[in-house]
């Protein structure tokens, strides 16, 4: 048998609730009285009804205060038809718009109304639960969602932080190894000796590579590569490309050609990032090419409002993809030789990074390929032309400029490191070059070093103990301040953070230098800032391999 509807009748009028009882049809509701709200209440509360039709005017409530009250006193409303006189049709409206679901006037009602009425209420009233349910499920969906959203991103936090912080534990003791196979290399007569040092210093070359990847790929997976954005030549950003690859390809007895249009403007972007790019991708060209050889062109695109898009391709005569391994290129680890047999090596993050870096940037990136016969990668990038962007400025001055400020040109350096084996390796790096070395292990013995005593540069290591080298930085700035003094600070990290160059900044300090430090970089950058004793310029700026962050 079919459940009967309940219906409820708060009406004080004994004639409307014969009325009203007479009009339903019995076998589908059933009805029952309260001649107050106060009644109906406590029915309501002992037994629960499918729907309510309230009169508007009981002895003890008048108005549309009578349905405030019902809908204050039930928590879980049910479908309510409200019941007005002629004159109060106002009224009903208003309830309507309080969450009543129809409303009907005394006297004018018909079985058939009553019952199309209360069909329509119960109907409406279950579509607004339905929709209330709905919501209230979105809701708590979109809390779990949050949560789960912080969860993650804490979690990538903590994984950057990780892997910053790993990345710092492996490029510290990493710096100290190829530093001092460097001194030995220099030191060494035995041609067969230096060729077993060669290859140790060439295979932790290629262990800092893959840090790089992974840091790289680490932050960008996190959402934490920003951009650093300055003005930069990109001509000048190709030839330090090639200059770095030159004796890559010169090994493998294969050409390195550049094709760049002439009129390419100076142009304001994070020259930095192009150039990663242009490595990756030249990288690999060099990797996969044994005959012929690998070209880098360049040239403008579209222009629009100051904003010019500059085309970029790196080609070569290499093994070529065919079109099944083009299709997972661009993804994390992913490679054309995935094979046990292995022959090229490499994380195969290259690729993933470029593709990150170059949309980061707001450009595209893709590749055609002919298997055999070699490939060419390439993207463009949109730049905004650099005077139209910093109102006819160029490329920043150079770092020498800051020498006019630097009156300290004494030869003793000072060496702020709390590495042991880095403190022997930059007193051994320094005495070649003929400089006198103090070495300090903290930010605070350094403040009281640089107080003390007058030195040429100091070397400072970021990551102290007790005083970090930023506060070190600033605190001798502040004491040197009222003497005169400005000497020149060179800060050195193994954090490949971009934003440590604007802490540099920040902090007034002149030069920001990656480990592992070359000697031949080290000696580049004290250079420009402190005049080398006589007797070491001849011997000590030797030509061992840069080495890259």
């Amino acid at each position: 048998m079919e459940k009967k509807t309940s219906i409820l009748l708060i009406e004080d009028n004994e004639a409307d609730y014969i009325l009203t009882r007479e009009m339903l049809d019995r076998r589908k509701f059933s009805l029952t009285w309260a001649q107050t709200l106060a009644d109906g209440l406590k029915i309501f509360q002992n037994e629960p009804t499918d729907i309510i039709l309230l009169d508007l005017g009981v002895p003890d409530s008048v108005g549309i205060v009578t349905f405030d009250k019902l809908r204050k006193q039930i928590e879980r409303m049910p479908a309510v038809i409200v019941l007005t006189g002629n004159d109060d049709e106002e009224i009903a409206k208003e309830a309507l718009a309080r969450g009543a679901q129809d409303y009907l006037v005394k006297g004018d009602s018909s079985p058939e109304l009553l019952n199309r009425s209360i069909r329509y209420a119960l109907e409406r009233h279950n579509c607004d639960r339905q929709l209330r349910e709905s919501n209230e499920q979105l809701l708590l969906l979109n809390e779990q969602l949050k949560a789960t959203r912080d969860e993650a991103l804490a979690a990538c936090r903590l994984k950057s932080e990780f892997v910053a912080n790993i990345s710092h534990e492996l490029r510290t003791p990493l710096a100290g190894v190829l530093g001092m196979i460097e001194i030995v290399y220099d030191g060494m007569s035995d041609e067969d000796q230096k060729e077993l040092l060669q290859v140790a210093k060439e295979s932790g070359q290629h262990l800092l590579s893959i840090f790089n990847d992974l840091l790289d790929f680490s932050k960008m997976e996190a959402g934490y590569m920003r951009l650093r954005e300055t003005a930069f030549d990109p001509k000048e950003a190709i030839k330090s490309v090639l200059d770095l690859m030159t004796s890559m390809a010169h090994k493998k007895n294969i050409f390195l050609l550049s094709e760049v249009e002439p009129e390419l403007p100076i142009l304001y972007g994070d020259g930095s990032k192009l150039r990663q790019i242009l490595l990756n991708l030249l990288g690999n060209a060099i990797k996969f090419t044994s005959e012929g050889g690998t070209k880098i062109q360049a040239s403008l695109g579209d222009s629009t409002d100051g904003v010019i898009t500059v085309q970029f391709a790196v080609s070569d005569t290499g093994i070529g993809i065919s079109p099944s391994e083009r299709k997972h290129l661009f993804e994390p680890f992913s490679q054309v030789d995935n094979s046990s047999t292995r022959k090229y090596g490499g994380t195969g993050l290259g690729l993933a990074i470029s593709k990150g870096l170059v949309e980061l940037m707001g450009g595209r990136i893709g590749l055609s390929s002919i298997k055999g016969k070699g490939s060419t990668f390439f993207f463009s990038i949109p730049f905004h032309v650099a005077d139209e962007r910093t109102g006819g400025s160029s490329v920043p001055a150079p770092a020498e400029d800051k020498l006019n400020f630097c009156p300290i040109l004494n030869g003793d350096i000072l060496v702020v490191e709390d590495n042991a084996v880095l403190q022997m390796l930059r007193k051994r790096q320094l005495e070649n070059f003929g400089f006198q070395v103090d070495i300090v292990a903290n930010g605070k013995l350094a403040v009281r070093a640089a107080i003390e005593r007058s030195y040429g540069v100091i070397l400072m290591d970021l990551q102290l103990p007790e005083m970090d080298g930023y506060q070190a930085a600033e605190e001798i700035r502040r004491l040197q301040k009222s003497s005169g003094l400005r000497t020149p600070i060179i800060a050195i990290t193994a954090s490949m953070d971009p934003q440590e160059q604007q802490r540099c900044t920040a902090f007034d300090i002149d030069e920001l230098l990656r480990k592992p430090v070359s000697a031949e970089l080290l000696a580049t950058t004290l250079a420009k800032w402190i005049d080398f004793p006589k007797e070491s310029a001849d011997t000590k700026m030797h030509s061992s391999d840069l080495l890259f962050d």
